[in-house]
């Protein structure tokens, strides 16, 4: 029985593909990898630089100050948010975030105002 030598060198030539083939996506990768690395080594000194901002230049002149509340003039930025630090009858709140500020500052006077009717006669009825 004669051995069909052109379909065993095809056979040979498919798995040598293969091998070539996972070697090149797997080298792209790496390459790839690298790439990334040099990028941000290179654009890493243009980013934002953290620390201290002021706080007015991001919050509201309304949410600053308030009765019950006080925001401190300089708050702390991390590159990419603000944390402030809001005076209260609680103790002084760190606050993540400008919109988290100001739903801090709203629950405040809500639970002040809840207080002030937990004391009165429609309460205890």
């Amino acid at each position: 029985m004669a051995r069909d030598v052109s379909a065993d060198t095809s056979e040979i030539f498919m798995k040598l593909g293969s091998i070539l083939l996972a070697l090149v996506c797997i080298a792209g990768g790496a390459f790839a990898q690298s790439d990334d690395a040099t990028f941000l080594a290179q654009f890493e000194k243009t980013f934002e630089q953290g620390g201290a901002v002021e706080a007015a230049s991001f919050v509201p002149a309304a949410l600053m100050k308030g009765p019950l509340h006080t925001v401190r003039p300089l708050a702390d930025n991390d590159g990419l948010l603000n944390t402030d630090s809001l005076d209260s009858p609680a103790g002084v709140l760190e606050v993540t975030g400008t919109p988290a500020l100001a739903v801090r500052i709203r629950e405040l006077y809500a639970l002040d105002y809840l207080r002030g009717l937990s004391k009165t006669e429609e309460f205890g009825k």
